[in-house]
């Protein structure tokens, strides 16, 4: 059989769609060719076609004017959008084929030897990136090779077209794009090309967030993608681009236990959030920000039973992997995360032996205790305070209606001249002296009367005493007629704008208090600090909507 011909009968046989592509894209050269235009096939397709791989997109290069391909194609689906830019899309079939006027506005010195194709031909084709990109198709299927492309393939080796310092300064994409052909075959770039990605890595930094990550989970994504990240830190090519380089250097050592979407997410993760128009799918963007949440909070947090039960296994051990590919320090969880799931006495809500029916039956259907009777079930359940039982459960619910009811008399018969507040007495000698955290010790000694956090007292949480700090029952009772399932639906500006002022001041404050907690918080450095602050920052936000109704009204809103 042909040579030419081998790579459509393998086409057609693994993957039937593409082989009608391709030939599609062939008769389109052809009509160009029958209408006296030159036309050909180019680009990635016909370095794939040389590799008998798989091609993502078609793209034909010509030197018929837009108008006269939309002339020509007349009867198809014809998108115009970019024609200022000299293309013409065709879509068919599902399929997109990009047909673009020969292109020669950019000079690049290079020699070519033997021409027997036209000027303009051999200027598009030298304007393009990379020599195994630069071949052309004919329609019947001879390659057009001007730059020594299929010399290139065959050794596996990435040659920029030109000089490479002039043509990555004139776009700075094009390192990175070598940089995919790395990730995407496994090739080695050629010496002068690699030396001058080096001596041009100062223009990376002229590129947005939104490309260089765009660029960037391509090459994840590929099969080679940890050679290309080796090649970035080889030749420090994100030197001026620090969080970049941190996280490449971070990711080369855990490249092989994360998924995609975890490499990307430990990205954000030192970055401290994901930037605005990313280019993720909104499927991608959700699960990234799952597990940059769920990283950042298994920082700080020890997992419990309650966390293995409403979260997914595989993405608490994601956000593990994260963690400890973020910080070496970080204490792996995943044994107590799979312990803690085998060992659960349910997996599901429905699996509690106490149904809503039997729960509506005792407290009533219009009683708004029911929902917090049933979470109360389910975590006693959960931490094994209670068996799974029906009856044991049904004991367990008039026990709480009966502190519901006692609850209720004792606030009637409160007396109203009560002034007592609760006192930390671990804090009161710290309050004699003078603290550089408060400009008035009355406002710390105020916010540990409001305040407290559930922290299990251990030695490897790295916090101080703080986590000891008593509840104020009456103040929370108080917030709780501010919860998000009634006043909050209809609540004024005035009053939002009043929580959210209250919610800032206990934000800093707290802040303040957590920041005291973290040992030899300002012997750290100054990356270190930042690390640590964002970690805290997330933490108190958790604390203050956790055990504060009325700020859930803000997070709802997206303020804060």
């Amino acid at each position: 059989m042909d040579e030419k011909n081998l790579y459509l009968e393998s086409l057609k046989h693994r993957n039937y769609d593409m082989y009608k592509y391709f030939k599609r894209g062939l008769d389109m050269i052809a009509t160009l060719k029958e209408k006296t235009y030159e036309a050909y096939i180019v680009g990635g397709v016909v370095r794939d076609f040389v590799l008998n791989v798989d091609f993502n997109d078609i793209d034909i290069a010509t030197s018929a004017t837009p108008a006269a391909i939309k002339d020509i194609f007349s009867s198809c689906n014809i998108d115009d959008y970019y024609e200022s830019l000299g293309t013409i899309v065709i879509k068919e079939a599902g399929f997109r084929y990009e047909i673009t006027t020969f292109r020669t506005e950019e000079y690049v010195k290079f020699k070519i030897k033997d021409v027997h194709y036209s000027k303009k031909l051999v200027e598009d084709i030298i304007r393009r990136d990379y020599t195994i990109n630069a071949l052309a198709l004919t329609p019947n299927l001879t390659v057009v090779d001007l730059v020594e492309g299929q010399k290139d393939l065959e050794n596996g080796i990435v040659r920029i077209i030109g000089s490479g310092k002039r043509r990555f300064k004139d776009d700075p994409t094009r390192i990175l794009r070598g940089l995919h052909l790395v990730a995407k075959f496994g090739f080695d770039i050629e010496s002068n090309t690699e030396k001058g990605m080096r001596k041009s890595k100062q223009y990376l930094k002229e590129l947005s967030d939104q490309k260089m990550i765009t660029l960037l989970y391509k090459i994840l994504n590929e099969k080679f993608g940890l050679k290309a990240l080796k090649a970035i830190d080889d030749n420090n090519l994100f030197k001026f681009l620090p969080n970049y380089s941190y996280w490449v250097r971070l990711l080369i050592k855990s490249y092989k236990k994360l998924g995609t979407i975890e490499k990307i997410t430990l990205l954000y993760r030192i970055m401290g959030q994901i930037p605005d128009n990313t280019g993720h799918t909104h499927e991608e963007l959700v699960e990234i920000k799952k597990l940059l949440e769920l990283s950042q909070h298994l920082s700080v947090n020890k997992v419990n039973a309650m966390m293995v039960f409403k979260i997914k296994v595989e993405d608490l051990l994601a956000a593990d992997r994260i963690s400890k590919a973020y910080n070496h320090k970080y204490h792996s969880q995943k044994r107590k995360i799979k312990s803690i799931h085998k060992h659960l006495p349910i997996h599901h809500e429905k699996e509690l032996d106490f149904s809503n029916r039997e729960l509506i039956s005792i407290v009533g259907s219009d009683d708004p205790k029911i929902s917090m009777i049933r979470s109360e079930l389910l975590s006693m359940v959960i931490n094994g305070e209670v068996p799974n039982k029906n009856l044991l459960l049904r004991n367990e619910v008039m026990k709480l209606m009966s502190k519901s009811t006692l609850n209720k008399q004792a606030m009637i018969t409160k007396a109203p001249d009560t002034d007592k507040k609760i006192f930390n007495p671990i804090f009161a000698n710290k309050r004699e002296k003078e603290d550089k955290y408060f400009d008035d010790a009355k406002e710390e000694e105020k916010l540990y009367q409001k305040v407290y956090d559930d922290y299990s007292e251990t030695l490897e949480n790295n916090f101080d005493a703080w986590d000891q700090v008593p509840v104020d029952i009456d103040y929370y009772e108080q917030l709780g007629g501010l919860s998000s399932n009634n006043k909050l639906v209809d609540i004024s500006d005035e009053e939002l704008k009043m929580i959210k002022d209250e919610y800032k001041e206990d934000f800093m404050q707290l802040y303040k208090i957590y920041v005291k907690g973290v040992k030899n918080y300002y012997e750290l450095s100054e990356r270190e600090q930042k690390i640590k602050s964002e970690e805290i920052k997330q933490q108190v936000k958790e604390f203050l909507l956790r055990n504060n109704t009325k700020y859930r009204v803000l997070n709802e809103r997206g303020l804060v």
